[in-house]
């Protein structure tokens, strides 16, 4: 059994852990305002398709009970700001034990890689955005988890 942290560990952990949230929910508002989830109306040089997205994440926003005023079209982004950060947190920590745990694998030769080795294969493939959405597959008795886009994600050894 292991033995439990000490209280001084526990409240510099606790602290850590909230300031971990604080940046993460940060991070995710200037993604969502980047966006213009939280705007009355989407940037001029927003494509078709980004505005196509920011509707969706605005019609998810109002689902987790963001407000929007009707009379202005601004939309409160709080709770979906708070679910982005713990999503992202959640895949960062996922992304972690594979790695640490030798499961983490590149699906074509189904090698194990480091998180290091993660980083220079996304690079190497011209990803731009090394912590962005993933897909879970299963395979097997085991998931995988892929990038999207440039099919050359990490998996997990089954």
């Amino acid at each position: 059994m292991i033995a439990p942290l000490h209280p001084d560990l526990r409240k510099q952990l606790q602290k850590a852990l909230l300031a971990a949230r604080r940046v993460g929910e940060e991070g995710a508002r200037a993604a969502l305002r980047a966006l213009a989830v939280d705007a009355a109306r989407p940037h001029e040089s927003m494509s078709a398709e980004e505005r196509g997205l920011r509707l969706r994440i605005r019609a998810h926003g109002r689902q987790l009970g963001d407000a929007r005023d009707r009379q202005s079209g601004v939309q409160e982004i709080g709770r979906l700001a708070h679910e982005v950060a713990c999503e992202h947190w959640h895949r960062m920590l996922f992304a972690r034990f594979l790695a640490e745990t030798g499961l983490l694998v590149e699906p074509r030769s189904r090698v194990s890689v480091s998180l290091d080795e993660c980083a220079e294969l996304a690079r190497e493939t011209g990803a731009t955005n090394l912590h962005g959405p993933t897909t879970v597959e299963s395979t097997g008795r085991t998931p995988r988890r892929t990038s999207r886009g440039s099919g050359s994600g990490v998996g997990v050894v089954s």
